[in-house]
């Protein structure tokens, strides 16, 4: 993954959140200006063009992570001991 700043990365995490401009802007004490630049920044290191574009890019992959994680789940035998738990 591309190098954030740790500021990048709060605006990142805001915006995949779904938080507004105005109300991330206010969470992390800066201008909705310096927000508005700092997700320039965003798209231009992640080479899109809009919020939807960026938060679909980071949304995929954990998807496809989840996805990977589940399938391991699923043919994994279960550890010893769990089939015998009552409830």
């Amino acid at each position: 993954m591309r190098y954030l700043t740790g500021r990048q990365r709060d605006v990142l995490l805001g915006l995949l959140r779904g938080e507004s401009t105005a109300k991330l802007a206010e969470s992390l004490f800066i201008s909705v200006y310096t927000l508005r630049e700092h997700i320039q920044n965003l798209y231009g290191k992640f080479n899109v063009e809009n919020r939807h574009e960026l938060t679909s890019l980071f949304l995929k992959d954990v998807i496809s992570e989840l996805a990977a994680f589940a399938e391991e789940d699923l043919t994994a035998d279960p550890p010893p001991g769990d089939s015998d738990l009552e409830l």
